[in-house]
């Protein structure tokens, strides 16, 4: 593995924690971290389509300004496709209105935070 050498003048600070999760909290970790991969392989396969397709649009003679138009693959466009647009159009039909919060959680006061009583010696 190569080893990281800062540039000179600069410094390095590094800190190492430890992690000692309870059996909740563990596998709240694994959900997390189970859950990234497939969030990379949708953002893979989204923008490789675009890819393909305009290079088979290529191999059948088609001009550039006429090819598909390339997708963003900066992190708020494809947050924004993965929300509900798909390709800068919304899935529902133009004629019903879009639902901004169709699908999300709703936003506010989850109720009272839990009581954790002190721990006895």
């Amino acid at each position: 593995m190569k080893k990281f050498k800062p540039r000179p003048g600069f410094t390095v600070l590094a800190h190492k924690v430890a992690l000692d999760p309870n059996a909740t909290t563990n596998r709240h970790l694994h959900s997390h971290a189970g859950a990234a991969r497939p969030a990379y392989n949708w953002a893979v396969a989204y923008i490789t389509a675009v890819w393909w397709q305009r290079k088979a649009e290529k191999s059948y003679g088609i001009l550039e300004e006429q090819l598909t138009e390339w997708r963003s693959w900066s992190l708020p466009s494809l947050r924004r496709c993965r929300a509900g647009s798909v390709c800068g159009q919304t899935r529902r039909s133009q004629a019903q209105p879009a639902d901004r919060t169709a699908g999300l959680r709703a936003a506010g006061h989850r109720g009272r935070p839990r009581r954790v009583p002190p721990r006895r010696a």
